[in-house]
């Protein structure tokens, strides 16, 4: 701050010197006009002195603010140059100096005057852009306050003698807090309580955002990057995540023998921690699902770890299958999670498939093994068996109607005939045109296995 009071006032008067300067050099040449500059009722007001500094103040913090920060920052964000933002920031102040801003030397005449104010305001936007906005602001109000003066020192009224004792005071002040600055070598740092609350809530929004992104980075990096190619099959996933991050997880494990292992679920709670929940399935489910060709006993032994590394609030739901493309068959257990859906070429017709189970990390493992079920089914050609999470289900519209596990059963029924990624794109699509403009606040992963 004492830095940028100083280098304003040693700017403000270079500037003031390079005017008067110019000046005198091209009236030496050649005489041209000059009209008197705007004392804006300065000797007629109650205090002069304060006057002349307050309004010379307001102006500078105006033009600066406006013309030199926010236009140079904005057209620079804009454009990826800075000198695009000095430029056409200088043409737009050029056109309106005159209602802006006032000479303090008066006013030259028009062929003269924009060619100088696009020099002056490149001039000033190069000071705001090497130092800061307080150094501009500065520079601006000693130009403009020194020319304000020149009707209070130039009287020699008995009560401007007194005006340009206060007036010297006033200009010497911020030079004053600059040496007291100096002297105490301090910094000043906003602290929250300084803060005002709207900016807190905006840097809360931002650190909100910034912890989502993350969860959103997490939770993409550990899902499958492409679907598992296996004979007579066509087997797709996908995870379309919303703005508030959820823990929704799927993947595909290659157990050998023709054998693939499947697993969705959906991790309890949102942002970080559920990003970190999921992380921590993943590479429990990855360790495990080699031991057994069995989902319940997998599923058994990650409820136990889960159970001893996840807080008591939280949970895990999963739908875990073993698929042998051999055989057609599919063993399958469930923990707590969505039903899968059925759809069957042979009958025309769907069925939910919900075998008993708790979600993992609830208990400790002896009720959960007791309501865990295991399933073993047949698959034939043109089946197709979809497994999702309820960000499907649950997608809501503005009116606050739920999309249904009936809908949803019923649009997977209808494109049994697509190819499995195909089936993908149209249950979002129909789950999309429901919801409308409503935002997506859970999201949306669904696994589909079609036999071909």
């Amino acid at each position: 701050m004492a830095n940028a009071i100083v280098r304003g006032y040693a700017f403000g008067f270079a500037i003031l010197g390079a005017l008067v300067g110019g000046l005198w050099l091209l009236g030496s040449q050649k005489p041209f006009g000059m009209f008197v500059v705007n004392l804006s009722g300065i000797p007629e007001s109650v205090m002069p002195a304060a006057s002349v500094v307050l309004l010379a103040l307001r102006i500078a913090m105006l033009n600066e603010i406006v013309f030199r920060f926010f236009f140079i920052t904005w057209i620079r964000e804009k454009t990826g140059n800075v000198w695009s933002g000095l430029i056409i920031s200088s043409l737009l102040w050029t056109l309106l100096a005159f209602n802006l801003w006032d000479s303090p030397i008066g006013y030259l005449q028009f062929a003269w005057l924009f060619p100088a104010y696009f020099v002056l305001s490149l001039i000033m936007g190069l000071i705001m852009v090497r130092c800061d906005l307080t150094t501009a602001i500065f520079t601006n109000f000693i130009v403009l306050a020194m020319g304000y003066a020149v009707p209070v020192m130039a009287s020699s009224a008995p009560y401007f003698q007194t005006q340009k004792i206060f007036l010297g005071f006033f200009l010497a002040l911020p030079l004053g807090v600059a040496a007291v600055g100096y002297a105490k070598r301090q910094v000043f740092k906003f602290s929250l309580e300084l803060t005002p609350t709207h900016i807190r809530r905006i840097s809360e929004r931002e650190r909100m955002a910034r912890e989502l992104e993350i969860a959103r980075s997490v939770q993409m990096s550990l899902l499958p990057k492409e679907n598992p190619l296996a004979e007579g099959y066509d087997i797709a996933g996908v995870c379309i995540p919303a703005l508030e991050v959820g823990g929704d997880y799927y993947d595909f494990f290659q157990l050998g023998d023709g054998k693939i292992g499947i697993a969705i679920g959906d991790v309890s709670g949102k942002g970080v921690p559920a990003a970190i929940y999921m992380t921590l399935t993943k590479g429990i489910l990855q360790s495990h699902a080699g031991e057994s060709m069995s989902p319940r006993d997998v599923l058994n032994k990650l409820n136990r770890q889960m159970y001893l590394n996840i807080e008591r609030s939280s949970f895990v739901s999963m739908f875990y299958a073993v698929l042998d493309m051999k055989q057609r068959k599919i063993r399958f257990s469930r923990a707590g999670h969505n039903p899968a859906i059925l759809a069957q070429r042979s009958t025309n017709s769907s069925t939910l498939i919900q075998p008993k189970g708790i979600a993992l990390g609830l208990e400790e493992g002896t009720k959960f093994q007791a309501f865990l079920e295991e399933h073993e089914m047949t698959l034939e050609r043109g089946d197709v068996l979809t497994f999702y999470t309820d960000g499907f289900s649950e997608a809501t519209n503005e009116k606050g109607d739920e999309f249904g596990e009936d809908a949803l059963e019923q649009v997977v029924a209808q494109s049994r005939e697509l190819s499995a990624n195909g089936l993908i794109q149209r249950v979002v699509r129909s789950v999309k045109t429901f919801v409308g403009n409503h935002p997506q606040h859970d999201d949306m992963t669904m696994v589909v296995v079609k036999v071909l």
